[in-house]
């Protein structure tokens, strides 16, 4: 996952994602958190607006270790909303291809 979005983010102008609202169930060495997330993205495009940003909800899996915390899985679990143009990521998966 790190690669993956490491090439298509940094294919981008710019992005921030925002993650707040953390709620976390823990039940002995592994935990689920789940937490609201707002992720706006750049990207100069001549045909169309530059920015998309869509939220919603993120779901990561837990495991705690020697070395303390580290996530195991992370995925959207539903997106609850966007503005903007979607677009543009298509445009940065090109891009980074």
């Amino acid at each position: 996952m790190i690669s993956a979005w490491t090439e298509l983010l940094g294919a981008l102008d710019a992005t921030q994602h925002l993650v707040a609202n953390h709620l976390v169930s823990i039940e002995g060495d592994v935990a689920i958190c789940t937490a609201a997330f707002q992720a706006t993205h750049l990207l100069a495009y001549p045909h169309g607006g530059a920015i998309w940003t869509p939220g919603g909800h993120y779901e990561l899996g837990l495991q705690r270790n020697a070395e303390g915390w580290r996530i195991t899985s992370m995925h959207m679990t539903t997106a609850d909303w966007a503005t903007g143009n979607q677009q543009i990521m298509t445009l940065a998966a090109a891009k980074a291809s």
